[in-house]
């Protein structure tokens, strides 16, 4: 299973690659956040299956 963390600053665009990453069986979008000082917080609290 390949876990994703998704940044994207157009509410759109990430909508977009979520829904249609959730169709892919292999990937799941574990957290998804629209600026980038949101990224680290974000792999840090879904790291190892969190």
């Amino acid at each position: 299973m390949i876990r994703v963390l998704l940044a994207e600053d157009m509410t759109i665009v990430r909508q977009g690659l979520i829904a249609l990453l959730g169709h892919e069986a292999d990937l799941t979008v574990v957290a998804d956040v629209e600026r980038g000082d949101e990224v680290v917080p974000a792999a840090l609290r879904t790291r190892n299956g969190r």
